[in-house]
């Protein structure tokens, strides 16, 4: 198996069956990630064959490290991430998408989010250049997941849906409703309740949602709490036990204890305090060292309303009061504050509601406090995401630049030659034959028959010079040094002739000899696509092309009196595109300067460190 053929497999149902036992056991760790059986996947790791070759060690050391991340296994994690990084396929540009894609999410389970981010969209760049859509968007769902724990949410949910129909396109079913029950989640806390609760629901119907779990249980109570705040108290209490059936053979006591606390929540809505009670003291039965600081914190606020209902306001105060301290001493700011809110409706006891006020007001202090610098962490959160997605954009194009200028360079080479090979050959024999009738010229009777040699004779000279002259221009013969400023001058000339009513003026400043042949050629199609545009389109009676080698630069500059155009009001065509992607190639840089009626400046700057 190749390595792009094991690539396309990781994240696609691939038909047919390998026949070597390595990929045998490869395909069969997969289809247990697939189902989400980590303990499976395992297992099959632990047993196959030992790898004979780069490819499968790489697949090896990949699978190794999907293992170690769906277990959430760091220490580990971190280390299969080394031990990818040092083989030597991984300098490989598919191999390395593909690890750094997995080695991203690990950096965002470490919480190193900035080189998650720059991993995760250095992958996404090498799988667009090779065509690979899909491992593409599934990049980007990850830098998604990111942004969204981090709360920008409108971020999240953008990055989302920019990738939904490549996911629904050529994704496997799990994978789709893996990445529609997390849009899911985005919508449901921006308050898109209703399309958030159409997306769980769809994925609800396929694995990995399908089967009994945690994972449908997490589905299923997100959809109970739409309902609950929609008023669809039935719907809610169904979501919620069908939750409850799915993971009751399982521990998961913490997730065990929302739902439940959920259900007593509703309960309370529906003025049927005994199933509360009932619920609380289910939940008080499971082991608080198996519960979080939040979960304790929810469940607290819901017993104390219990209690108080009940008719023991004390037995509440003191429910409160433990959670009041659990959950400043966590930092817990939102349950903090909710817990206070709750409390305030039913308790009457003048001083009590005092204290609870003034922890109140602390609290909305600290809120307030913490918005600046939430609100920064996701404004640089999404200006790193952005800058970093600009810059992969920037090398995409810069290598798509290159790719272009190169078959460019090479046609034009190629059509250089076959002037001078075939069209020159043929004007080689025509002028043989000139020649040959030159012996019969002469005769004083038949002066029109001399005057016709001459004539053939001239102008097959002049065209063997001009095809010999641009088969050279094309193919970038002599395009360096003197070279270069003689390709200028024949590039005004041309000008002049092709519109006679513009007068092109050449100015070359400078030693050449320093410039290297690359960027000479790269100068060399400016100056061509520039002066073409100048033609076309400028209506232009005045022309200056100018080169400059200055001790720290090359200046290259060409200005027109034409008819201009504004910069603000007119799009970038591919021509601009094109002229700012090859100055960046040779390390420089591009300005232009236009105004309708005022004429174009055109300014070219390669610093003298990327000259040669």
């Amino acid at each position: 198996m190749t390595l792009l053929e094991f690539i396309h497999g990781l994240v696609r149902d691939v038909e047919g069956a390998p026949s070597e036992p390595f990929w045998v056991a490869a395909k069969a760790v997969q289809s247990a990630f697939v189902e989400r059986d980590v303990k499976e996947a395992e297992r099959v790791l632990s047993e196959m064959p030992k790898p004979s070759g780069d490819v499968e060690q790489f697949a090896l050391g990949l699978l190794q490290l999907r293992a170690a991340t769906t277990s959430r296994d760091v220490s580990l994690a971190q280390q299969r991430c080394k031990e990818l990084e040092t083989l030597d396929i991984y300098r490989e540009p598919l191999a390395r998408a593909a690890a750094d894609h997995r080695i991203g999410i690990v950096l965002k389970m470490r919480g190193c989010i900035d080189e998650a981010i720059t991993r995760l969209l250095g992958a996404r760049s090498i799988f667009d250049t090779e065509g690979r859509q899909l491992e593409s968007a599934l990049c980007v769902t990850e830098v998604a997941a990111i942004l969204l724990t981090r709360g920008d949410v409108a971020g999240a949910t953008s990055a989302y849906i920019s990738v939904i129909d490549v996911i629904d396109r050529e994704a496997r079913v799990s994978q789709r409703a893996a990445v529609k029950a997390n849009l899911a989640s985005a919508l449901q806390r921006s308050g898109n309740f209703i399309e958030a609760e159409r997306l769980y629901l769809e994925s609800l119907t396929v694995s990995p949602f399908l089967k009994p779990g945690p994972e449908r249980a997490t589905l299923l109570q997100n959809i109970a709490v739409i309902a609950k705040l929609d008023g669809r108290y039935d719907v809610a209490e169904e979501r919620y036990r069908e939750a409850l059936r799915c993971i009751e053979d399982k521990g998961l006591y913490g997730q065990k204890a929302r739902l439940k606390n959920g259900l007593a929540d509703l309960a309370l809505r529906c003025d049927d305090v005994e199933l509360a009670k009932r619920l609380v003291e289910e939940i008080r039965e499971i082991d608080e060292i198996h519960l979080s600081h939040v979960v304790r914190t929810e469940v607290a606020s819901i017993s104390a309303r219990v209690a108080a209902l009940d008719g023991d306001v004390q037995q509440a105060k003191n429910i409160v009061d433990k959670a009041r301290t659990l959950s400043r001493e966590a930092g817990l700011l939102d349950e903090r504050h909710e817990l206070l809110t709750d409390t305030l409706l039913y308790v009457r006891e003048p001083s009590y509601r005092l204290s609870l006020l003034e922890e109140l007001v602390e609290v909305q202090s600290e809120r307030l406090k913490a918005v600046p610098s939430s609100v920064s962490s996701i404004i640089e959160l999404r200006t790193r995401y952005e800058h970093e997605k600009a810059a992969r954009e920037i090398e995409r194009q810069q290598e798509l630049t290159r790719v272009i200028m190169d078959t460019q360079t090479r046609m034009l080479e190629e059509i250089g030659r076959d002037l001078h090979d075939s069209v020159g050959q043929d004007l080689t024999v025509l002028q043989m034959m000139v020649e040959r009738l030159a012996p019969y010229a002469g005769n004083e009777v038949d002066t029109q028959y001399e005057k016709t040699v001459e004539t053939l004779k001239q102008v097959s000279e002049r065209v063997y010079g001009s095809i010999r002259r641009l088969s050279h221009l094309l193919s970038g013969v002599g395009i360096t040094g003197p070279g270069l400023q003689h390709a200028l001058e024949d590039l005004g000339r041309d000008a002049m002739l092709a519109n006679r009513s513009c007068h092109v003026e050449t100015l070359v400043v400078g030693d050449l000899h320093t410039i290297s042949d690359n960027v000479a050629r790269t100068l060399l199609r400016l100056f061509q696509t520039l002066m073409q545009n100048i033609l076309r389109h400028a209506k232009a009676t005045k022309c200056t092309l100018q080169l400059i080698v200055r001790p720290d630069a090359i200046v290259a500059s060409v200005e027109d009196n034409g008819i201009g155009y504004d910069l603000l009001s007119v799009e970038r065509g591919l021509g601009t595109r094109e002229l700012f992607a090859r100055a960046e190639l040779i390390g420089g840089s591009a300005r232009i300067d236009s105004a309708l009626g005022h004429g174009t400046f055109v300014e070219i700057t390669v610093p003298m460190e990327a000259r040669s």
